[in-house]
């Protein structure tokens, strides 16, 4: 009777077989159990050895731990289902490998990135707003020229306070009051009421005053009070004053010698021949009044003549002080 092998009950042979039954009955059925082995659909790959087959049937048990190597494995023939979850570690991922579309959307959080290294490209246009900006922190280099305009601009409660001018760079510009859309202009020659553009008259620089209603309670020109009725003001003062010296020539025997004249101009013409009054002055005249006369004669509304004599025996130089009144 034949014995048999341990793995797969192969027939052997025993002293006691008949040779032609073990070759023609046991030694055939082994062989062919041999055979079936190699078979291209349900037997094994031994070492690459005949057809080859399928080693889908290999359970994992039949392989012994840390066998397989990567030489083993053909190229890109792991799949996902293959990686148990959370065994790929870093070490495991080539530097430089991991693209977009291998994140998963918001799994970049702000300790995965370095400090500074965001940069402006990484930014997406409009995306920071000003609750992402620390309070305090935005300096003057960060604002381009031109870029706040007035209503980006607090309110001001007690308005805005400087130790400096406050400065307008356009030549015809000035300051402006919202409610009341009126405001104070400038050009080269002063201010000017805006938006009439109508100047303001000063006390030092030459200007002429143009159909101004002037009341004319308290209202006075060179310290005298304008004339005024109650559908307006009238004739506006005009007053000029000054020195005159007149040469005089001499008297004889206490007698009054020829009449000494002086033509005086006035600095503006009066619309009317003004009443001038003459005096002498106390500087001018030595000596007692009495030795004196004087007189003046209205020439035109642009000048006058003052007339002086004297009963002196040598001829005078006499100062005259005068003060005309008109319109």
């Amino acid at each position: 009777m034949s014995g048999s092998t341990t793995e797969l009950a192969l027939s052997t042979a025993v002293d006691g077989d008949d040779n032609a039954d073990y070759l023609t009955l046991d030694l055939a059925n082994s062989l062919r159990t041999l055979d079936a082995l190699f078979s291209n659909v349900t037997g094994h790959n031994h070492g690459a050895a005949h057809q080859g087959g399928t080693i889908a049937n290999i359970p994992a048990s039949a392989l012994a731990d840390g066998i397989i190597t990567s030489a083993k494995i053909a190229d890109g023939a792991i799949q996902t289902q293959d990686l148990a979850d959370s065994s790929v570690t870093s070490i495991k991922i080539a530097d430089g490998t991991i693209v977009t579309g291998d994140l998963a959307d918001a799994s970049v959080t702000s300790a995965k990135i370095v400090d500074g290294t965001i940069q402006t490209v990484d930014l997406a246009d409009g995306i920071v707003t000003s609750i992402k900006i620390a309070d305090g922190t935005i300096q003057g280099v960060d604002i381009a020229a031109g870029t706040i305009t007035y209503d980006k601009i607090a309110t001001f409660a007690q308005g805005p306070h400087t130790t400096d001018w406050f400065r307008c760079d356009t030549a015809t510009n000035g300051l402006y009051n919202m409610a009341n859309s009126q405001g104070i202009a400038f050009n080269a020659q002063g201010a000017l009421l805006y938006p009439a553009n109508d100047p303001i008259v000063g006390t030092v620089a030459t200007q002429t005053l143009q159909n101004k209603n002037l009341t004319p309670t308290n209202c006075s020109v060179g310290g005298y009070q304008i004339v005024g009725t109650a559908s307006g003001l009238g004739p506006v003062a005009h007053i000029e004053s000054g020195v005159v010296v007149v040469s005089t020539p001499a008297g004889s025997g206490g007698n009054f010698g020829g009449v000494g004249a002086a033509t005086v101009t006035f600095a503006r013409a009066f619309t009317a021949n003004p009443i001038v009054v003459i005096t002498w002055d106390d500087q001018g005249a030595p000596g007692d009044v009495s030795n004196y006369a004087h007189g003046v004669s209205i020439a035109s509304t642009t000048q006058f003549v003052a007339r002086a004599q004297t009963n002196q025996t040598s001829a005078q130089s006499v100062r005259l002080v005068w003060i005309a009144f008109g319109v």
